[in-house]
C-alpha cells in the first residue's frame, strides 16, 4: 500500500458532520462577524492609514507620533461630520419627498 492510497483512504473515512463545518473558521474566506460593532474599526483603520502616510510623505521623522495621532483624528472627526451631514441630507430629502 503506498502514501497516497492510505491518505485517499483516511480523507474517504471522513465525513465531516454539518456542525463541524459550521464551526470551522476559514481565515481570508469566511468574514468576521462585526456588524454590530463596525463603526469602532474606524479608528484602528485610520491609525494605520496615518502611520503609513506619514511614514512616506514626511522627509524628517521628528514630531512623527505627534502628526500620526492628528492626522488619525482628522480622519475621524472628518468621518463623522460627513455621516452626520449624509444623514441630514437623506431626513431633509424624506421629508421632501413626503410633503
Amino acid at each position: 500500500m503506498n502514501l497516497i492510497s492510505v491518505f485517499s483512504a483516511a480523507i474517504a473515512q471522513q465525513t465531516p458532520t454539518a456542525a463541524g463545518v459550521a464551526r470551522a473558521y476559514r481565515p481570508f474566506i469566511d468574514a468576521v462577524d462585526v456588524h454590530h460593532w463596525w463603526f469602532l474599526l474606524l479608528i484602528p483603520i485610520a491609525f494605520l492609514v496615518s502611520i503609513g502616510y506619514k511614514a512616506v510623505r514626511m522627509h524628517e521623522l521628528t514630531g512623527y507620533v505627534r502628526q500620526v495621532l492628528m492626522m488619525t483624528v482628522q480622519i475621524v472627526v472628518g468621518m463623522v461630520l460627513l455621516a452626520v451631514a449624509f444623514y441630514a441630507l437623506v431626513a431633509y430629502a424624506q421629508w421632501w419627498a413626503s410633503r
